[in-house]
């Protein structure tokens, strides 16, 4: 029946990609929707600090189980196969 708003649910369906649905949860009470991930997010740091290991990777996984799909393009050789696994 999908998110068509006139199913005969109890209660009515919400669209998929509804703005204000979570997508990750950084802590209690912290978290990051589809409306943060459509808007813009910036990861910054040093060289080394883990920002595609870290930060990165679970938003990249978090977007993944969520239904979103994505292209993640890499400066480093080495990062293809890490980000492909």
């Amino acid at each position: 029946m999908g998110w068509w708003p006139f199913s005969r649910r109890s209660q009515p369906a919400r669209h998929p990609w509804d703005l204000s649905a979570t997508v990750l949860a950084w802590s209690e009470g912290d978290v990051w929707t589809v409306r943060d991930a459509v808007a813009g997010t910036l990861v910054s740091g040093a060289t080394g600090s883990g920002k595609s290991s870290g930060s990165g990777a679970r938003i990249a996984k978090s977007l993944l189980q969520s239904g979103f799909s994505g292209l993640v393009l890499t400066a480093k050789p080495d990062e293809r196969a890490q980000w492909q696994a």
